[in-house]
């Protein structure tokens, strides 16, 4: 039975405008509740990814680090002989001849406050040992083994490892490097021409090299102007 209300209305169609107003603040307030819990799963899983990304990249360095820095060994357990290119990280300015490189640009790999920083914890010693960034322009001919990698888990593009003693007697170095470093990521990767695998025996040609000593560790970098392949 229809009946009115105390301003004529249908009570029916009044119950049934509530009702609707009800369901659309429901909805209303579901939608904005399962939108809360999606960003907040998406802000959790941005951390969660930037946390495994900067531990992929520490390994990373860890691993370059064994692969393309042992200290160089003779086939008898004999060090390799000090290099023509070893370099004082003390002394070095821009302008030094190191072998046949010159350097071109010589600072700390990681900024040095001599007034002191906030956090004792953050890394800050002067240019040294532990800490320069060297950048020289040279040619020179390399022998070494080729390597992408991703295969060898040490990063992305392409690698020149296992270098030869002379190779490695010929790269700029401190002394305390013990005869050279085994080998260096290619800078310029697109200056690669050719079907190279990891392991290929190459002879490359590089006309400049950066060197980085630091106790966490670097990977160092060469520009090449050749790689081909040799028996």
């Amino acid at each position: 039975m229809n009946t009115t209300s105390s301003r004529g209305l249908p009570r029916t169609q009044s119950r049934g405008f509530i009702s609707l107003d009800l369901i659309l603040l429901l909805v209303i307030g579901l939608a904005a509740l399962g939108g809360a819990g999606w960003y907040v799963s998406q802000k959790d899983l941005a951390s969660e990814q930037s946390t495994a990304t900067a531990t992929t990249s520490s390994q990373s360095v860890e691993r370059a680090d064994k692969i393309l820095q042992p200290a160089p060994v003779q086939d008898n357990g004999v060090k390799a002989s000090n290099s023509s290119a070893v370099f004082d990280a003390e002394k070095l300015k821009v302008g030094d001849m190191v072998g046949v490189f010159v350097a071109k640009e010589v600072r700390p790999y990681k900024p040095y406050h001599p007034e002191g920083v906030d956090n004792p914890y953050e890394f800050n010693e002067p240019q040294g040992s532990n800490n320069i960034y060297a950048r020289f322009s040279g040619i020179t001919t390399l022998v070494g083994s080729f390597a992408h990698g991703r295969e060898l888990e040490i990063g992305t593009g392409f690698f020149i490892t296992d270098l030869t003693l002379d190779s490695r007697a010929s790269l700029p170095q401190q002394v305390r490097d013990e005869g050279g470093r085994s080998g260096f990521s290619i800078s310029n990767q697109d200056a690669i021409r050719g079907d190279f695998k990891t392991g290929d025996k190459v002879e490359v040609v590089i006309t400049e090299y950066e060197y980085i000593g630091f106790p966490a560790g670097g990977i160092n970098k060469a520009s090449v102007q050749s790689v081909r392949k040799i028996p």
